[in-house]
């Protein structure tokens, strides 16, 4: 049985419901709930002895990339990929354009 609750933070309710519970999953509105609420949320939580499960972020703004994981790259690993691009043009054969030459 799935039960929502109320807010954890302004009213108690979800309090007493999370502490009976199997699992409790925090659920937060993204551009709505701000950090501090949050942390403020899972330290009341811990009050009572009670560690989410997971948390949820509703309303997020989907983003398109070209992989499933992005991260910064660095000047090391840009100066790697261009190795690797020289490295693998030089084990490529010759086109017949540059045997002519």
């Amino acid at each position: 049985m799935i039960v929502d609750s109320t807010p954890v933070i302004p009213i108690s309710d979800a309090r007493i419901v999370a502490r009976h519970a199997d699992a409790t999953l925090l659920v937060a509105r993204a551009g709505f709930a701000l950090r501090r609420q949050v942390r403020q949320a899972i330290e009341r939580l811990g009050l009572i002895s009670v560690t989410p499960t997971a948390a949820i972020l509703n309303y997020s703004v989907a983003v398109r990339r070209s992989s499933y994981y992005v991260r910064p790259t660095s000047e090391e690993d840009e100066a790697a990929k261009k190795r690797d691009a020289r490295s693998r043009a030089r084990s490529l054969p010759e086109t017949r354009d540059a045997a002519r030459r």
